[in-house]
């Protein structure tokens, strides 16, 4: 593939800026265009006619866009606990807050590593002037050392026809540990054993 090529892949694939359609709006449009083709086969309808219809849905479209919220009214918060057991599962919280006055639908995909469970994309809805917690959890399987470091995020509005993409740098490291359950237990056997 081409440069190009690879950033619109990019786009669609939640690792970039930028607006995107969502599948509702090419839905809408691909049933208005139908529609359009039927009756301009039976009814004799002009194709400049057509293409002008389609063409003034899809900038009517674009006013979802001022519905949503914009870059800066949307601030996102990631809490990770900095040490995990190995196959153990663990929860990572997500705050997303919104300060402006329009319902935001969101979703996104966190950059945990390609070992980890990796329940995505996610997503929900925040009222205009509050936040809300989203939780999810994972595990990892492989011991080490990991870092992570990027949140791609999209929202839109209620009405869901274009989503605005960022991707937000929210730095953690994790460090991924032996299991220890069967030592702990091992323990507490031991000093049940040594109190009688």
């Amino acid at each position: 593939m081409t440069k190009s090529s690879m950033n619109w892949w990019d786009r669609f694939l939640f690792r970039d800026r930028g607006i995107v359609p969502t599948k509702r709006l090419l839905v809408v449009l691909v049933v208005l265009s139908v529609a359009l083709i039927v009756a301009a086969i039976f009814l004799d309808l002009s194709w400049p006619f057509v293409f002008a219809v389609n063409g003034m849905a899809i900038a009517a479209s674009l006013l979802d866009l001022f519905f949503s919220p914009r870059k800066r009214e949307v601030q996102i918060q990631r809490e990770v606990v900095p040490e995990l057991e190995r196959d153990a599962s663990y929860e990572i919280k997500l705050k997303v807050a919104n300060q402006s006055a329009h319902i935001c639908r969101f979703r996104f995909v966190d950059s945990l590593p390609q070992t980890f469970h990796r329940p995505f994309p996610l997503g929900g809805t925040v009222k205009g002037g509050s936040a809300v917690e989203v939780k999810y959890e994972t595990n990892a399987p492989v011991r080490g050392n990991y870092s992570l470091d990027k949140l791609y995020f999209r929202y839109g509005s209620s009405l869901g026809l274009w989503e605005k993409q960022v991707t937000v740098t929210l730095e953690a490291q994790v460090k991924v540990i032996p299991d220890l359950t069967d030592v702990k237990s091992y323990l507490e056997d031991a000093q049940r054993f040594f109190n009688v």
